[in-house]
């Protein structure tokens, strides 16, 4: 998990107290599946890889490099894209490559597929059930309406890549992409890499999202004013947890209270920070859904400033079970955050 990010697909963003006006946030976001299309095989991938490929090879065809970024689990709705940039790591070029080669970035038009391929050389490794492919979208069933991908005629971003060395990818249209995609006005799959297809032996080896250096997209946003809040005393939409603000003058509380239910409920996790920026925010607590809470205030602290990340799907299906100090997700059974039974209620069937 992204060290920056608090937050994914599978959660909700709750907040304590009152909800503040978005500061400019800056989010670094790293693919939920990247991949490799080999021109000359079409049963070739490399979804499990620790590299990417895009360019001309000496006489093996093209390379493409295919990766996407989950934008609407990670940037609450409503958020004014500000900014958008792709950082890419380039590890090596072919011999024919320069420093002026053009790469460009497509906006892709079908969705595509990572599986368990995995190889670390230009060839690729044979394609899984699932993986992208030259010919296919979803390897083996799924085929792509055009050869090597289906993409938008224009590029969102266009830049000269140096044969190594770190490379920003960054335009007016890619902040387009990423609104959309926020917005859903269009579907989210991803940009396609494409080198300089007619310089041969200029292809580039790219960090994948299971290398040392990963792609990196990040995103400056203004949140809504009152992005997730929860009234003084209100229940958290979906969820039987009621958020309050407790004690006294001189020893103020947050008091969670989870109501009595019939399906597994997941835990939650507690940050403290600034509501307005509160993906680079500090872990606080993990506590078991079910158990009443009281989260101490400091007397000079602001209230407002925490807040509460709980999963929406149920305990079994999440995968997790909170967040540990270190922002790593935390795997069943683990002692600081057990497992959560089922609340006991006369009503449950």
């Amino acid at each position: 998990m992204n060290g920056r990010r608090l937050i994914s697909a599978s959660t909700a963003l709750v907040l304590a107290g009152m909800a503040l006006a978005g500061a400019p946030v800056t989010l670094d976001l790293t693919p939920i599946k990247d991949n490799t299309l080999f021109e000359n095989d079409p049963n070739a991938s490399n979804g499990a890889g620790i590299v990417l490929f895009a360019g001309e090879t000496s006489s093996f065809g093209s390379r493409r490099a295919v990766l996407a970024f989950d934008i609407d689990g990670s940037v609450p709705p409503g958020s004014t894209v500000l900014e958008v940039t792709l950082i890419l790591s380039v590890s090596n070029a072919g011999p024919g490559a320069s420093n002026g080669d053009v790469y460009r970035l497509y906006r892709l038009l079908n969705d595509w597929g990572e599986a368990g391929s995995s190889s670390a050389g230009g060839m690729g490794a044979p394609a899984q059930n699932g993986d992208a492919t030259w010919s296919h979208r979803f390897f083996s069933d799924q085929p792509w309406n055009s050869l090597g991908g289906d993409f938008r005629s224009s590029a969102s971003a266009a830049r000269q890549v140096p044969v190594t060395g770190i490379v920003p990818f960054s335009s007016p249209a890619m902040v387009a992409d990423v609104a959309n995609w926020l917005t859903g006005s269009v579907s989210n799959f991803g940009w396609i890499l494409i080198g300089s297809e007619s310089q041969p032996s200029s292809a580039r080896l790219f960090g994948s999202r299971e290398g040392t250096n990963p792609p990196l997209l990040r995103i400056e946003f203004a949140a809504p004013p009152g992005a997730g809040a929860v009234p003084n005393g209100g229940n958290v939409p979906g969820q039987p947890l009621r958020i309050s603000k407790g004690g006294t003058a001189s020893n103020p509380t947050i008091d969670l209270a989870w109501g009595r239910g019939c399906r597994v409920e997941p835990d939650y996790s507690v940050y403290v920070g600034s509501i307005g920026q509160y993906y680079s925010h500090d872990f606080l607590v993990c506590s078991t859904a079910g158990r009443p809470r009281l989260l101490d205030v400091p007397v000079t602290g602001n209230d407002s400033e925490y807040y509460v990340v709980v999963p929406i799907d149920y305990a079994d299906e999440e995968g997790s079970y909170g967040v540990d100090g270190d922002l790593s997700q935390r795997p069943v059974g683990i002692a600081g955050c057990p497992r959560p039974q089922v609340l006991a209620d006369p009503l449950c069937p």
